[in-house]
């Protein structure tokens, strides 16, 4: 079964609409949204190949380390995995497949 949630939230203290998936293993954020957090990108050892939703695959090894996810005022950090996504500005997986 895969469940999803999409609220908004707080990343970085910016309001953000989050898809969470109960069944990724990573979490990524969108191009053009993360222009607004002004952090420096940092690079993956090796590039990630990812699946998305039109069934192409996509490869990047840009990340934001050590982003701040606020949920009912418990602050998680996480990483950040740079691709291009449509209407979602951040996809975190949640990893409970």
């Amino acid at each position: 079964m895969i469940v999803f949630l999409i609220c908004t939230l707080l990343v970085n203290s910016l309001p953000t609409l989050v898809l969470f998936d109960m069944g990724a293993i990573q979490s990524f954020v969108s191009q053009s949204f993360s222009r607004e957090f002004g952090l420096l990108v940092g690079e993956l050892e090796c590039p990630l190949r990812v699946s998305i939703a039109n069934k192409h695959e996509i490869s990047d090894s840009s990340v934001y380390r050590g982003c701040v996810l606020e949920i009912f005022r418990v602050s998680l950090s996480l990483d950040l995995i740079l691709i291009p996504m449509g209407g979602c500005m951040c996809d975190y997986g949640y990893g409970l497949a």
